[in-house]
């Protein structure tokens, strides 16, 4: 825990200096992406990345690749939990630093700083939800996910099993597609394009199986499972700021 406040504490400097004393646009904007990738954790970057070498280097079967992929799913999520059970206790560190920043500040640096919190809480709750609207779901959510589809599509086993080996195709596209994402940097337009595509690709592959009522179904209950996901209201101001 020392650790991880020491960097949040650090990554607050970093980009206060940054953008108030240096003053400078192209060192904010450096400092900014800096502490963005810092405060996303990494497991958005680890995790793919570590799968990957694990399958590549063990020359695991397909039934071990199943076995270590859910493993370290859970793993994941397991880590993930821990960091949003401490996230009181690293919030009102945070608080008291900031306000022990504003008090030294004039009115402009104050509504900078403010910005600069605001921004900070963003991408805070995008580390403590490693993938967020940046990444693909965890694997327990996609595995609560196809459950509660399979609860509301009432279909045959041999039907389902159809159903899953889309799901699963697709899970894996999305987050290949997030690799290159944060390997590769792609652009905005390019990462949207793409993930469109896979999703077109998706919804092709379950028509060929689910009547229309029931692709309906599938896109609605995505389409809360991702508004779910992407919910991002920065918390309220500091105690006197404008």
């Amino acid at each position: 825990m020392n650790h991880l406040k020491l960097k949040m504490i650090a990554g607050i400097l970093l980009v206060f200096f940054a953008g108030i004393v240096l003053g400078t646009v192209g060192t904010h904007l450096y400092a900014k992406r800096q502490f963005e990738r810092m405060v996303r954790g990494p497991a958005a970057f680890l995790f793919p990345r570590f799968m990957e070498k694990i399958g590549n280097e063990l020359g695991l079967t397909p039934e071990q690749q199943k076995k270590t992929s859910d493993i370290l799913g859970d793993l994941e999520e397991a880590l993930y939990e821990f960091r949003k059970k401490h996230a009181g206790e690293l919030d009102a560190i945070i608080e008291r630093h900031f306000e022990m920043l504003k008090a030294n500040l004039s009115t402009d640096q104050q509504e900078k700083l403010e910005s600069f919190r605001n921004d900070f809480h963003r991408f805070r709750k995008r580390w403590l939800r490693p993938h967020d609207k940046f990444g693909p779901p965890r694997h327990s959510e996609a595995r609560s996910f196809r459950m509660r589809l399979k609860q509301q599509l009432n279909l045959s086993d041999t039907a389902w099993d159809e159903v899953q080996v889309i799901l699963r195709k697709d899970f894996r596209k999305k987050r290949k597609l997030f690799r290159r994402h944060w390997k590769d940097r792609l652009t905005e337009t390019e990462f949207r394009t793409r993930m469109n595509d896979i999703q077109q690709e998706t919804e092709s592959a379950l028509s060929e199986i689910l009547t229309p009522d029931q692709l309906a179904t599938f896109k609605a209950l995505q389409a809360e499972v991702m508004q779910h996901r992407t919910e991002d209201d920065p918390p309220p101001p500091l105690h006197g700021a404008p």
